[in-house]
C-alpha cells in the first residue's frame, strides 16, 4: 500500500510530463519524445519505490511502513529532480541510480544473515557494474556497502566479514582500470566547496530553481558544520542516519566539480540518500503529542513538494520560459543562461510563420547569444549560435566576423567554415569570381573535417564552378543531385552544363595538342587552346596564349572578342583596350565594341560592358551614348542594367 501510495503521488506531480518538448542537448534521442519521457518517468517512479524498499530492508519493523513511505514521497516529489527527469539526455543518470539502488538493496538481503547469500550477492555485484557503466557516479556504492556492513548490521553477523567489502572495491578498480584502458581519461574532480555548498542548499531548501545555476560567491560554513555535526551523530547511533549523511557526501563530493555552473540533474543521486533520513528522523521522535504535530507538518511538507514539483514541470514546458527564467534568477551573469535563451529564441524564429515575427525572434536571439559570448569569449557552439541568429535577423556582415573569431581560435570549427564560405559566396558563377576564390579554402577545410550536405554543399560546388575546377565541382554536384532536395535537383541543369563543359574542353585540347605538337604558333591550335583554358576559368594562362597568339598571327574576330572577355574577367579592360584597340574584320552590319560588350554582359560583366562602350576605339564607330546602348544590350538580354552605370 505505502510503495502504492508513492507510485500515486509521482504521477500526479509529473503528469504533465509527456506535454513537455524533448529538452535533449546532446541530440542522442531526437524525434521519440514519448518513448523517452515514459522512460524517464518510469525509472523515477521505480526509484522511490526502490528508496522505500531500500528503508524497509535497513530498518527492518522498527519502523512503520507508512514511515518509510516517507522516503519514497520525499525522493519522488523532491522539485529539485526535476530537470534529471524531464531532460533526455538525463536518462543515463536515472538509470544508474535505478542499478545503484537495485545493488543496495540486494546487498542487504545478502547480508542479512550469518552467511552471505551468494546469488543476491553476485547480483549486487552486477547491478553495481551497470550503474557505472550508465554513469561513473555510482563509484558511491563501495563506500555505502561499507557503511551498511559495518554500521547497521549487528556486529557478530557475517557481514562483519571483510570478503563482500573487498569485492565492492575490487570491482570498482577493475572499471576504472577498463575506462582508462580503452583511451578514455578518468572523469576526476576536484571538490568545489561553493558548489558542494549549494547543492546542499538546493537538497535542503530547493527554492530558486533554475536551468542553471552560478556557484555561490561564497561557502557556507553553517552548511557544512551541521552535516559534520549529522554524521558524528548518526555514527554514534549506528542507523540509517549514517548511510543518508555519507550518501550525500560522497555523492555531492563526486558531482562537485570546478566548472563554474551548477546543475540540478547532479543532485539526483544525492536525493536518494537525503530520501532516507527523512523517515529515520521521524521515527525517533517518541511523544505522542509530537509525532502528531510533526507529522501534520510533514503532510503539509508534501503537498508543498508537490505543488513545487507540479509548478516546476510546467516552467519546462517551453524554452523561451524556462531560459527566460534561468537568465532572471542568474542576473544576466550566466553564460548558460544566456546561450539556452538565445537558441531557444533561434527556435522560435525558425518555426514562426510570421516574418515579423521570426525577425524578432532572431534579434532577441543575437542579443542574448551576444551577452553570453561577452561572459564566455571561448565558448564556440554560443560564438556559433550566435552568427546563424545575426545571419537570419539580416547582419551578414557581423556574422561573418563572428564565424572568423571562432576559426581563429579554431581552426577545426567544421561548421563555421562552412557558414564563412556560404556568406562570402553569393553563388553566382561568374559574377563574383574573388569572392568564390576567397571561399573556396573555407569550404574545402570544412569538406575534409566532415563532408558538406545541403546548402554548403552546393555552394562549394558552384564556387568550383566559377573558379574553372569543373572536375572537382562535378563530383561535388554529383553529391548534391544525389541528396534528392528539392534545392538539390534545381543542380541539375548545372551539373549537366558542366559535363558538356568538361567534355568539350576535352574535345579542344585533342584538337590543339597535335597542331601545337607540329607548330606552337599554329594560330587555330593557339585559339583551341585558349578556349579551353577560358572554359576552366585559367585565365592567366589564356592571357599568355592569347598574347602569343596576337604576336604570331592576326587573331580573328571571334578570337579578339574571346580576348576581350578573358581580360574582362581579369578586370583588366585597360590593358585589353591598350593592346587591342584595334578590332580584327567583322561582319559588315556589326559594332565590334557593341558585340563584345553584348558578350560581357551576358556573363554578368556590366562594368567592363560599360567600360569598353566608353573607350576611345568604340568612339570611332559612332559610340557615343554607351548607357543607351547599354539599355539596348539589356532589352535585347531580357536583363536589367545595373542602376549605377546610369550615373558614370
Amino acid at each position: 500500500m505505502s510503495a502504492f501510495l508513492v507510485l500515486v503521488a509521482g504521477i500526479i506531480a509529473y503528469s504533465t510530463i509527456f506535454t513537455i518538448p524533448l529538452f535533449d542537448y546532446a541530440g542522442m534521442l531526437a524525434g521519440r519524445p514519448a518513448l523517452i519521457h515514459a522512460v524517464s518517468f518510469c525509472l523515477h517512479l521505480v526509484n522511490a519505490v526502490l528508496i522505500f524498499v531500500l528503508f524497509r530492508a535497513l530498518t527492518g519493523e522498527a519502523v512503520a511502513p507508512v514511515t518509510g513511505m516517507l522516503a519514497g514521497l520525499f525522493f519522488v516529489l523532491h522539485p529539485a529532480c526535476t530537470e534529471a527527469v524531464v531532460v533526455a539526455e538525463n536518462v543515463l543518470v536515472l538509470l544508474s541510480t535505478t542499478f545503484v539502488l537495485l545493488s543496495l538493496c540486494l546487498f542487504t538481503r545478502a547480508t542479512e544473515s550469518q552467511s552471505v547469500k551468494t546469488g543476491a550477492f553476485a547480483a549486487s555485484l552486477f547491478c553495481f557494474v551497470v550503474a557505472w557503466l550508465a554513469d561513473s557516479s555510482a563509484i558511491i556504492v563501495p563506500p555505502l556497502v561499507l557503511v551498511i556492513a559495518f554500521c547497521l548490521r549487528d556486529r557478530a553477523s557475517g557481514a562483519r566479514r571483510f570478503t563482500p567489502q573487498f569485492c565492492y572495491w575490487a570491482v570498482a578498480i577493475v572499471l576504472v582500470a577498463t575506462y582508462m584502458a580503452a583511451g578514455r581519461p578518468f572523469p576526476v574532480r576536484v571538490p568545489n566547496v561553493m558548489g558542494f555548498t549549494e547543492y546542499l542548499r538546493l537538497l535542503a531548501a530547493p527554492t530558486d530553481l533554475s536551468a542553471s545555476h552560478l556557484a555561490p560567491a561564497a561557502y557556507s560554513i553553517m552548511g557544512l558544520t551541521v552535516l559534520a555535526a549529522l554524521l558524528v551523530l548518526a555514527v554514534m547511533l549506528r542507523s540509517v542516519a549514517v548511510l543518508s549523511v555519507v550518501w550525500v557526501t560522497f555523492s555531492l563530493l563526486w558531482v562537485s566539480g570546478t566548472a563554474a555552473s551548477v546543475q540540478e540533474k547532479n543532485v539526483y543521486l544525492s536525493a536518494a540518500g537525503v530520501a532516507l533520513m527523512i523517515p529515520w528522523a521521524f521515527s525517533r521522535i517518541r511523544p505522542q503529542a509530537a509525532r502528531v504535530a510533526v507529522g501534520l507538518v510533514v503532510a503539509g511538507m508534501v503537498f508543498v513538494l508537490a505543488g513545487a514539483t507540479l509548478h516546476r514541470n510546467t516552467v519546462w514546458h517551453d524554452g523561451t520560459q524556462l531560459w527566460s527564467d534561468a537568465v532572471a534568477k542568474t542576473s544576466q551573469k550566466d553564460a548558460k543562461a544566456l546561450s539556452g535563451l538565445g537558441r531557444a529564441y533561434l527556435l522560435e524564429g525558425y518555426l514562426a510563420s510570421d516574418a515579423q515575427a521570426a525577425q524578432q525572434a532572431h534579434a532577441k536571439a543575437a542579443e542574448n547569444l551576444r551577452l553570453a559570448v561577452s561572459l564566455e569569449p571561448d565558448d564556440e557552439k554560443a560564438a556559433e549560435d550566435l552568427g546563424i541568429a545575426l545571419v537570419r535577423a539580416g547582419k551578414p556582415e557581423e556574422a561573418l566576423t563572428t564565424f572568423k573569431d571562432v576559426v581563429r581560435k579554431n581552426i577545426n570549427s567544421q561548421t563555421c567554415l562552412a557558414h564563412i564560405g556560404d556568406l562570402t559566396f553569393g553563388g553566382e558563377t561568374t559574377s563574383e569570381l574573388d569572392d568564390a576564390r576567397e571561399a573556396i579554402p573555407y569550404y574545402r577545410k570544412a569538406h575534409e573535417l566532415k563532408p558538406l550536405t545541403g546548402h554548403s554543399l552546393a555552394r562549394y560546388a558552384m564556387a568550383l564552378v566559377a573558379v574553372g575546377d569543373l572536375a572537382t565541382a562535378e563530383g561535388l554536384l554529383t553529391l548534391a543531385v544525389d541528396e534528392g532536395t528539392e534545392q538539390s535537383r534545381s543542380l541539375q541543369p548545372v551539373l549537366n552544363n558542366v559535363q558538356d563543359t568538361l567534355k568539350k574542353i576535352e574535345s579542344l585540347d585533342q584538337q590543339a595538342t597535335p597542331l601545337l605538337l607540329k607548330n606552337s604558333n599554329d594560330a587555330n591550335g593557339l585559339k583551341l587552346r585558349a578556349q579551353a583554358l577560358a572554359l576552366q576559368s585559367d585565365f592567366q594562362q589564356a592571357v599568355l596564349v592569347l598574347d602569343k597568339l596576337r604576336r604570331t598571327s592576326v587573331p580573328d574576330f571571334s578570337t579578339w572578342l574571346m580576348a576581350g572577355s578573358v581580360w574582362a574577367k581579369r578586370g583588366e579592360t585597360d590593358q585589353f583596350i591598350l593592346e587591342w584597340s584595334v578590332p580584327p574584320t567583322k561582319p559588315a552590319s556589326v559594332s565590334a565594341w557593341t558585340e563584345l560588350a553584348k558578350k560581357c554582359a551576358s556573363a554578368g560583366m556590366w562594368d567592363a560592358a560599360f567600360e569598353y562602350l566608353s573607350s576611345e576605339p568604340s568612339s570611332h564607330e559612332g559610340i557615343v551614348a554607351p548607357y543607351d546602348v547599354l539599355q539596348d544590350i539589356g532589352r535585347e538580354l531580357n536583363r536589367a542594367v545595373p542602376e549605377h552605370l546610369s550615373r558614370k
